[in-house]
């Protein structure tokens, strides 16, 4: 599947009606792209930096690939349950 490049946001953010829990729709293929199409063509890095919804995305990103980063700084996000 093909990023939209014209997105605004790293995800979106939704409540799940039945229970309240905060579903981030697009989440997965973002971290998909950044793997596959800035990570292996670019990196490797040493770190990762991320503001509000990047911030979100670099938690995920050290959670999914903690040999690729020897550091990580978020700002103003929160702590992803998923994956």
């Amino acid at each position: 599947q093909k990023l939209d490049h014209r997105r605004l946001a790293w995800y979106n953010v939704e409540r799940n009606p039945s229970n309240g829990t905060v579903l981030m729709r697009g989440l997965d293929e973002s971290i998909e792209y950044l793997v596959h199409n800035v990570i292996a063509k670019e990196g490797p890095f040493v770190g990762v930096v991320g503001f509000s919804q990047g911030a979100v995305v670099a938690a995920t990103l050290v959670k999914l690939y903690p040999s690729n980063f020897k550091f990580a700084v978020m700002i103003g996000g929160l702590i992803p349950s998923h994956p």
